[in-house]
This record gives structure tokens, C-alpha cells and sequence, in this order.
């Protein structure tokens, strides 16, 4: 009988995928009239408004650049991890460089070949996980790694240093396709709220490079605001709160990003406050006053911290100052950092470690 109430739930969701992709844009969300999918001249209001601002201002690109060039091969470099990205060829989680193909697979572990099925309702539920049970020995994290999107802001850096468009392409390729490969709720993408948030951030960060490419048509534009507006909806309505640590705080961030993004609209600025509060309250939760992550692990203390100073500093740069208890303790999460750092660069490692990352900015290949 579970069985049966679980496949008509199931068959529920499927035929009614499409109908709750165009109603999550629900009416008290009038003012976020660019989302309208027939309104291209409200688009044209949301893509040529003036942007909130982000971690660098695209209009500063020659500096930036000119400064990026005095670091010996670094532009070298990483226009060839982003030849890479464009040939398909990735390196995650240590799997050696493999070649995803033409058509990348979103649902696939590429070191065993396990396939999740795309149009499984697995949100919610511990279906993904039965491959344990039958003795399969596949690991879902390379499908959730590689839809984090961490290798996109190697290809805008590239397209920077070039001015090449294939960079551009192979971005708008890549989100189209994951787009139409990865319906909201349906898949192993949607399952981990926390990479849903990261995506969401990668997705920000490669948009403040391409958005002023010819390559990015209006219909592409609509379509990649509207699936980002879609994340913010998915982790507001599934916060990771029963484990409060660095997934409940990546929910936190993604929301910030998000809600500054959005921030002409009612639901941007609701997921903005949310963040924002989220923020202050795991910062007493989740960090010691000595500055260390309750994890008690080095790696984690390091994406935590990663975690607090990005949304910091996109709140600072868009007028959002957080309270002096709050700046002293991410000083010292810094200062811990510090201090277990080696001169090297590298650290002991102590406690749990899945090197998680928020972004890539550089060295991605």
C-alpha cells in the first residue's frame, strides 16, 4: 500500500511538473514582472537596471585584468583549464581527467557508470540511496560536484583575457542544457539543498562575467533568471535545518546571493532578510568565541569561514553592515586559519574533510 501511494505521488508530480514551474511565479510576486516568460520588455528593464553590486564591477575589467596579467601564467593557465572545461574534460573529486562527451550526463557517476534516473522524484525520500543495498559501488557526489557549476568562473575569467565567445557558448550551453536535463524537484540535482545553493552562487558569479556577450540572447537570459529564481524558491522550502551546520549555512548564503539578485522583487528581499538573520544567528550557534567552528574539523573550519566572509562582504558592498560581535568573530575565524596554516600554504588535517568549496576563483584544473 506505501508502495502504491508513493508511485501515485510520484506520477502526480511528473504530470503536473510543467503546471508548478509557471505557478511558483505565483501572484504576490506581481513586481517580478521580468519573469513573465511573454514580457521581453520588462526583461530588457531587469537586465539593463543598475545591478547590485558584486564582488567587481565589470566596468573595471581592464584594470582587473591588468592586474590578474602580473601573476606569472596565471592567465595562461587558466585560459587552459577553460579549453578543457569546453572539450568536456573534467577532474573531480579525484577521478583522473575523464571526458564527459559532447552531451554531458548530469546524472551519472562517471567512474562506475551508475546512472540515476532523471525523472525520479527522489526529494524528500532515501531512494537514491538503495544502490548500497544492492551492492552497487557508485558515489553520488560526482553528479552533485560537477552540477555545482565550480568550473564556470573559469570560463568568464577566460572569456575576460580572450574576448573569445566560445566561452560564452559553452556557459549558455551548459546551463540550457542542465536546465531542460534537470527539472525542478526531478533527479539527484535537487536532493542536497546545499548544492542547489552553491549552484545557485556559481551561476551568479559566471553571470557578472558573460552578461554583457552578444552570445547571451534575451531567450536564454529569461530562461537562466527564471530556473535561478526557481533555486531560491527550492531552498527556502527546504532548508537543511536539522543538521545546522556548514549545509544549513550554505542555505543561508545562497539565499543572500539570491536575494541581492533579486532584490527588486518582494520574495528577493524576504530571502535576503532571511539569509541575513540565518547569518547572525549560526554565527553564535555554529562559531566558538574563540573563533573556531563547533565541526571541529580544519577543513570545515575553512569552508565555514569561506561561507561567512562571501556573504559579508557581497552584503558590505551592497550597504549591508553586520554588527561589531558578529565582525570580531569572523576576525578571529580568520586569525585561527592563520595560525594552523603552515608557510607553504598547506595545513594539518584534522577531523572530517571533503575539500567542499563554495567557488572556485582560480587554479580550477
Amino acid at each position: 500500500m506505501n508502495i502504491l501511494r508513493r508511485d501515485i505521488f510520484k506520477n502526480i508530480i511528473k504530470r503536473n511538473l510543467r503546471k508548478y514551474q509557471i505557478k511558483i511565479f505565483s501572484p504576490d510576486l506581481s513586481d517580478a514582472k521580468f519573469l513573465d516568460l511573454t514580457d521581453y520588455a520588462s526583461l530588457d528593464c531587469f537586465i539593463n537596471r543598475k545591478n547590485p553590486n558584486f564582488f567587481f564591477d565589470p566596468l573595471n575589467k581592464k584594470e582587473i585584468i591588468e592586474t590578474i596579467e602580473k601573476i606569472p601564467n596565471s592567465v595562461q593557465n587558466c585560459i587552459l583549464d577553460a579549453d578543457e572545461i569546453c572539450n568536456h574534460n573534467f577532474n573531480l573529486l579525484g577521478s583522473g581527467t575523464i571526458n564527459l562527451g559532447n552531451k554531458i550526463n548530469w546524472h551519472v557517476d562517471f567512474k562506475s557508470g551508475y546512472n540515476w534516473d532523471p525523472n525520479e522524484y527522489y526529494l524528500g525520500g532515501n531512494k537514491c540511496f538503495e544502490y548500497f543495498e544492492k551492492g552497487i559501488y557508485a558515489d553520488i557526489k560526482f553528479p552533485w560536484e560537477l552540477s555545482r557549476f565550480q568550473h564556470l568562473v573559469t570560463l568568464g575569467k577566460a572569456y575576460w583575457y580572450t574576448n573569445n565567445e566560445k566561452y560564452a557558448k559553452e556557459f549558455m550551453d551548459e546551463i540550457d542544457d542542465w536546465i531542460d536535463d534537470n527539472p525542478v524537484e526531478l533527479g539527484v540535482n535537487w536532493i542536497c539543498t546545499m548544492d542547489v545553493a552553491i549552484r545557485a552562487v556559481n551561476w551568479i558569479w559566471a553571470y557578472y562575467f558573460f552578461n554583457n556577450s552578444q552570445t547571451l540572447n534575451e531567450e536564454f537570459k529569461l530562461k537562466f533568471f527564471k530556473n535561478l529564481f526557481i533555486h531560491g524558491k527550492h531552498i527556502i522550502n527546504n532548508l537543511e535545518l536539522e543538521s545546522r551546520n556548514n549545509h544549513y549555512l550554505s542555505n543561508l548564503v545562497g539565499l543572500i546571493y539570491l536575494g541581492i539578485f533579486f532584490k527588486d522583487t518582494k520574495i528577493g528581499f524576504e530571502w535576503l532578510n532571511k539569509g541575513i538573520l540565518g547569518l547572525k544567528e549560526e554565527m553564535k550557534l555554529q562559531i566558538y568565541s574563540d573563533g573556531v567552528d563547533y565541526e571541529l574539523s580544519l577543513s570545515y573550519h575553512r569552508l565555514v569561514t569561506e561561507l561567512f566572509i562571501s556573504a559579508t562582504i557581497l552584503c558590505n558592498k551592497n550597504g549591508i553592515e553586520f554588527p561589531e560581535w558578529f565582525m570580531n568573530r569572523l576576525e578571529k575565524m580568520i586569525e585561527f586559519i592563520a595560525y594552523y596554516t603552515k608557510p607553504d600554504g598547506s595545513a594539518p588535517l584534522m577531523g572530517d574533510n571533503d575539500d567542499g568549496r563554495l567557488y572556485i576563483l582560480s587554479n580550477y584544473g
